[in-house]
């Protein structure tokens, strides 16, 4: 084992126990939530003058095809959190290949390009209806794939189970379908052939089934089969983004019947979606085997349509906003503080939706005249109130 400041077990098991409560819809001993790890938050006009280096496609070649630098830049985003005095429900796991969304479809016979600032880009290869006949996917042809198997079995030989690997970046299978066909092309075969697309969509389901299969033999230590930071006792969590250009008839044809083949063969699915998914929220909250959702849209906006039947992981109340982009908030805050005193009254609303099961990713909570620890202790009083029913004193 690497000699590297673990996360106190102790807040491991009651951040675990917390979660379980939540996503099983049981009594909870406080209200969850996640504080977004920055030291200190910029507005908007403050991120906008960061300017970032360039990394080039060499150096960003080697992230992937060295894996003792990748564990490296992975352990010390793990041990700068570990000692940041955070005090929350993220339970802290390292992300190998992170990023890399073509492994999938070098199954198919696709190909990778890589460019300077972004992990390798995978090109469609379907370009009419009538190839989807010669598909015949092959999982020995994922030269990606099995780098990043590699790197997986690397890490969790170096850390051992005192720090949990997540899997690759899972998509859902409409996601991926999106991967081998263009948009446009998709969704013109959507209306044309629909029957086409369910062969296409069957295919690739069965095989991301299998892949993550093998993904799941090397995680040896306590986590769901996600690249995401939110810990939960079983199943898949993966990203959906697709739902945001989908009507509510074609996702509820061609993306929720898929979702649910992946719930019934791991046990439950969740999923992460940027953009504006509001038209498509009853078509999640009806998905069998659904247990949360990650969602860009206010609580205000998800949970009269959720209706408790999920657990939402939302980042604002009354106001809709980008997670983890917190420059992306408002431009007419000037400041880090400006930015937090906004957040804590957007937070004060959360009341109003008593009842609703929620991981609230506490955004902009730390300005230059705050701590970690007055965060969490602010937060701590917050959900006493919320948990105890004190809602005056809020």
């Amino acid at each position: 084992m690497r000699t590297v400041t673990l996360q106190d077990p102790a807040w491991i098991k009651q951040a675990k126990e917390n979660l379980r409560n939540l996503y099983e819809g049981r009594p909870l001993m406080r209200m969850p939530f996640e504080f977004v790890p920055y030291a200190d938050i910029k507005s908007k006009l403050e991120t906008d003058t960061v300017k970032r280096s360039p990394v080039t496609v060499e150096e960003y070649n080697r992230h992937y095809f060295d894996h003792e630098l990748a564990l490296q830049e992975q352990l010390k985003l793990y041990e700068d959190r570990s000692l940041s005095e955070f005090r929350d429900d993220s339970v802290l796991a390292i992300t190998p290949m992170n990023g890399a969304m073509g492994w999938f479809n070098e199954f198919f016979g696709g190909k990778n390009e890589w460019f300077n600032n972004r992990p390798p880009f995978p090109y469609h290869i379907i370009r009419e209806v009538s190839q989807i006949d010669s598909l015949k996917p092959d999982i020995s042809k994922g030269d990606l794939f099995r780098l990043g198997l590699e790197q997986m079995r690397y890490f969790a030989e170096e850390v051992g189970d005192k720090i949990p690997v997540q899997s690759l970046d899972l998509q859902s299978p409409i996601n991926f379908a999106s991967i081998l066909i263009d948009y446009t092309t998709l969704l013109y075969m959507m209306i044309d052939a629909p029957e086409k697309v369910h062969q296409l969509m069957r295919m690739i389901t069965e095989t991301l089934i299998v892949s993550m299969r093998m993904i799941r033999k090397e995680m040896v230590a306590d986590w769901p089969l996600s690249q995401f930071s939110w810990w939960m006792p079983k199943g898949v969590f993966m990203a959906d983004d697709l739902m945001a250009v989908l009507n509510p008839e074609l996702y509820a044809e061609f993306g929720k019947p898929y979702n649910e083949m992946i719930a019934e063969e791991f046990g439950s699915v969740s999923v992460h979606s940027c953009g504006k998914i509001g038209h498509n929220l009853e078509n999640v909250a009806s998905t069998r085997g659904m247990v949360a959702l990650n969602t860009h849209e206010s609580l205000a906006v998800a949970a009269p349509i959720i209706k408790n039947r999920l657990v939402l992981i939302v980042g604002g109340v009354n106001n809709s906003v980008a997670p983890n982009y917190p420059g992306s908030i408002r431009d007419n805050l000037k400041t880090g503080e400006e930015v937090a005193e906004f957040w804590w009254n957007d937070f004060a609303s959360i009341p109003e939706f008593k009842g609703q099961r929620l991981l609230y990713q506490c955004h902009a909570l730390l300005g230059k005249k705050r701590t970690a620890q007055d965060a969490y202790d602010k937060m701590l009083d917050f959900s006493n109130c919320l948990i105890n029913g004190n809602l005056s004193e809020l």
